[in-house]
């Protein structure tokens, strides 16, 4: 997969090249911003994800600990990607 993804973004600097196999100023420009855009979409997949991910863990823990202490489980999820929730143990 790695070595596809080399091989596309060898192939898009290609076609950015001029006949004298230099860069313009204006396409080096393009190419940096696009891929700064790409790395920032990158990292807030990432961010995203990890959220997601983060929290169903912590919900996971809180709802194993409310069983094993008898109790059962009340919870209102808002945005989980935000961490909006509302969780209660209730001791039987």
């Amino acid at each position: 997969m790695f070595k596809f993804k080399m091989k596309v973004l060898e192939l898009y600097i290609y076609m950015l090249k001029d006949g004298t196999n230099r860069m313009s100023d204006g396409k080096k420009y393009l190419l940096t911003v696009s891929l700064l855009i790409n790395l920032a979409l990158l990292v807030t997949l990432i961010v995203n994800l990890a959220s997601y991910h983060l929290t169903g863990k912590e919900l996971d823990t809180l709802t194993s600990r409310c069983y094993e202490s008898g109790g059962s489980v009340k919870m209102d999820v808002e945005d989980l990607a935000a961490g909006k929730y509302d969780f209660q143990c209730i001791k039987k």
